[in-house]
C-alpha cells in the first residue's frame, strides 16, 4: 500500500476522524468545520503510529538526507509524538518550541537545545490547516538563526497551508491529505464512514468559509456558548474568537445578535473588538 492509504487508514482505525455538522468543531484557526482529524489518536495504535514514524523517516531521508540536518523540532505539544521519534530514529538531536515565551528556565521559545546560526532544522508535525502555527514554529527556529527549508506532518486538512509555506521559501511534505481519495477511496470504500456521512459535509469541503458562514448566520449562539463567562464577565474567548478573529466579515451581520445574547447572559462590558465590529 503508498503511504497516503497507510496514513489515511491509520487514522480511521484510531477514530482520529470525526463528524458533527450540527455542533461544529473549533479548530486552533478559530475556524470552525464539521470534521476534526486529531492525529494524536494514532498513540492507541501502536502498529499505525510507528508506521506513521517510519514513513516519515524515510521521507525525509528522501528528501532531504540526513548529512545536511542538525535537529529535528516539533511544536508543543501535539506534534511531539511525532517529532521526537523520528529524531531518534534518524538520530539526530531534537528540541521542542514552545507556543508562547517562558519567563523562567531557559526564558525562550525552546524548551531544550536552541540550533545555533546557520544550522539546518527539518520540523516534524502532526497536522496543517491554514498554516498559522507553522509560520509561527519557521520563524522561532529562523529567529534562532536556523535554516529550515523543509516541514514534514501527518496530515493536510488542505487549507491554504503549503502555499503559506512556500512563501516563506519552505517546502511542505505531508504524509496524507483530506481529498476524495481520503474519503471515497479510503474512508467509504474501507467501510470507515457511510456515504450518507461523507455526502453531510461536501459542501464543507467545497467551500469551508462559506458553510461557517452559514452556519453562524443560522446559529449566532454558538459563538457565546463557547465563551467563558462567569458572573456577568468574560474569561476564556475562543467563541468570541470565532467571530472576531476568523470571520469578522460577518460582524455587521450576527455583531449585534451575537452583543445582545452576552448581555443576556449578563455580560455589561461588551469587548471593544466586538463592538467595533458590529457596528
Amino acid at each position: 500500500m503508498s503511504v497516503f492509504v497507510d496514513t489515511a487508514l491509520g487514522l480511521f482505525e484510531s477514530a482520529a476522524y470525526k463528524v458533527n455538522t450540527a455542533e461544529p468543531f473549533m479548530y486552533a484557526s478559530n475556524k470552525i468545520g464539521p470534521i476534526y482529524v486529531d492525529c494524536r489518536m494514532l498513540q492507541q495504535n501502536p502498529f499505525r503510529w510507528g508506521q506513521a514514524v517510519e514513513n516519515m523517516q524515510r521521507l525525509i531521508w528522501e528528501k532531504v538526507g540526513l548529512p545536511q540536518i542538525s535537529y529535528i523540532s516539533g511544536g508543543e505539544t501535539a506534534d511531539l509524538p511525532f517529532s521526537i521519534r523520528v529524531a531518534a530514529a534518524l538520530e539526530k538531536p531534537h528540541t521542542i518550541i514552545r507556543k508562547e515565551v517562558k519567563s523562567y528556565g531557559a526564558k525562550n521559545n525552546f524548551a531544550g537545545p536552541v540550533p545555533k546560526q546557520g544550522e539546518h532544522v527539518v520540523h516534524v508535525a502532526d497536522l496543517m490547516t491554514d498554516g498559522k502555527s507553522a509560520e509561527q514554529w519557521v520563524q522561532v527556529l529562523r529567529g534562532a538563526g536556523a535554516t529550515v527549508e523543509h516541514y514534514f506532518y501527518v496530515f493536510d486538512r488542505l487549507q491554504g497551508g503549503q502555499e503559506r509555506l512556500k512563501k516563506l521559501g519552505v517546502t511542505a511534505h505531508p504524509l496524507c491529505w483530506m481529498d476524495a481519495d481520503f474519503f471515497e477511496k479510503v474512508g467509504v470504500e474501507k467501510g470507515y464512514i457511510k456515504q450518507e456521512s461523507y455526502d453531510s459535509v461536501k459542501e464543507y469541503l467545497a467551500d469551508a468559509a462559506n458553510w461557517a458562514h452559514a452556519y453562524l448566520r443560522q446559529h449566532p449562539e454558538f459563538v457565546v456558548n463557547n465563551t467563558q463567562i462567569k458572573e456577568g464577565v468574560i474569561g476564556e474567548r475562543k467563541g468570541l474568537d470565532v467571530l472576531v478573529s476568523a470571520y469578522p466579515e460577518l460582524g455587521r451581520e450576527i455583531g449585534a445578535r451575537v452583543i445582545d445574547l452576552l448581555r443576556k447572559k449578563g455580560v455589561q462590558q461588551i469587548p471593544e473588538d466586538l463592538e467595533k465590529l458590529a457596528a
